[in-house]
């Protein structure tokens, strides 16, 4: 989450000395844009390239901002979610964001003197599962016979609670089938 902790609002007549933190924040919103096309040209893993065509993503999921259309905004905040990985660290990507933030900070004399604050919540350190493993092997065999074709092992870029096996240490195999495709999702390790 990057937000400004702000000011008083103010009613638009007293707006000489008192920017609009919404087009503050938004600068951030447009270098985060970047950053997520920067971040998808640069990490490349096969396994979430089959899902959605990219191996990672940086959505920024809300914005909100101040408290009256008829006042100017003493805050703004804004929440994303970036994923990552195994390639990387939490704190390398971390210090990304934090330096493209700067980066925009530098730039505006305004927020060079307030700087927004940054801060960090909800993080799992991404994982892939081996298909070498039995279970996966055996349903790849199986579905085949069945369905008479081998179902695709993609990535899941996306966070779902199977998430939390990987930490009690018990291997999961999610299969997915819609009424045009079927496919298969590796989310846990041992």
């Amino acid at each position: 989450m990057v937000h400004h902790p702000g000011y008083v609002e103010t009613n638009l007549s007293y707006n000489e000395d008192q920017p609009n933190v919404i087009g503050k924040l938004f600068k951030i919103y447009q270098r985060l844009v970047d950053l997520d096309r920067e971040c998808a040209e640069r990490n490349y893993n096969p396994f979430f390239e089959k899902m959605t065509g990219r191996s990672c993503n940086l959505n920024v999921g809300t914005f909100k901002a101040g408290k009256w259309p008829s006042t100017v905004p003493g805050w703004a905040q804004l929440e994303a979610r970036i994923s990552y990985l195994l390639s990387e660290t939490i704190e390398q990507v971390k210090e990304e964001v934090k330096n493209a933030i700067r980066g925009v900070t530098r730039e505006d004399s305004w927020m060079s003197k307030y700087p927004p604050e940054i801060e960090w919540f909800g993080w799992f350190i991404p994982w892939i599962q081996k298909i070498e493993v039995p279970l996966i092997q055996q349903f790849q065999k199986t579905a085949s016979e069945v369905l008479l074709y081998s179902p695709d092992i993609i990535g899941a870029p996306w966070g779902l609670d199977n998430r939390f096996t990987s930490f009690l240490r018990f291997l999961l195999y999610l299969y997915l089938s819609d009424l045009e495709e079927d496919f298969c999702i590796v989310l846990t390790n041992m």
